[in-house]
């Protein structure tokens, strides 16, 4: 199964945040599913740990990439087509 995180999701995973359901962590933990975040969700989470809204133990993107390879989230880009997705939508 295929599974695009929420960020707050990612976050409380690797935060090891009690908000996160006990269901939800057992599918990041299911070697069955292929767990994928957004470009989108790496930039938003920077953005707020630069803002000093999202306090992380180290600079960000060097925790938050580490993070994602320690458990197997695989990035998903934007692309033009994403873009252009957007200008259509209701």
């Amino acid at each position: 199964m295929k599974l695009l995180l929420d960020t707050h999701v990612f976050l409380w995973a690797i935060l090891d945040d009690p908000k996160l359901a006990s269901t939800h962590r057992a599918l990041l933990t299911d070697p069955d599913c292929d767990l994928f975040l957004s470009a989108a969700s790496l930039w938003k989470s920077l953005i707020k740990s630069g803002l000093g809204k999202l306090p992380l133990p180290m600079p960000a993107a060097t925790f938050l990439l580490t993070q994602m390879a320690a458990n197997g989230v695989n990035l998903l880009p934007i692309s033009g087509e994403h873009l252009v997705e957007l200008e259509i939508l209701p």
